[in-house]
């Protein structure tokens, strides 16, 4: 599952600088400024995928995240196979990051 989360009024460490430059290095050390909704997402289980840069103006990226619904398990010589996970994170409820 796919979400986008825009980063238009520099919450995060995304909004400063040329994100054009070392944009890989600059997602892995991504830091929260202001209350930005993306580590409410990585408590539901999501991560950051990508980035589309400058799409909101410059400096303004939308973040992508994604978390898998299923779980790999390999089959030998058939590549894997999706089973669903049957359970959701936190009892069903994400934790506000805030709390």
């Amino acid at each position: 599952m796919y979400l986008g989360t825009d980063d238009e009024d520099g919450l995060t460490s995304l909004s400063e600088g040329d994100l054009f430059e070392n944009t890989l290095e600059k997602m892995k050390e991504i830091r929260n400024r202001a209350g930005h909704p993306y580590e409410f997402y990585q408590k539901c289980g999501y991560q950051i995928v990508g980035v589309l840069l400058d799409v909101n103006g410059p400096g303004k990226p939308d973040i992508f995240m994604a978390k898998r619904l299923a779980v790999l398990s390999g089959r030998a010589g058939k590549g894997p196979d999706l089973q669903k996970t049957g359970k959701q994170e936190s009892g069903g409820k994400c934790e506000n990051p805030e709390e």
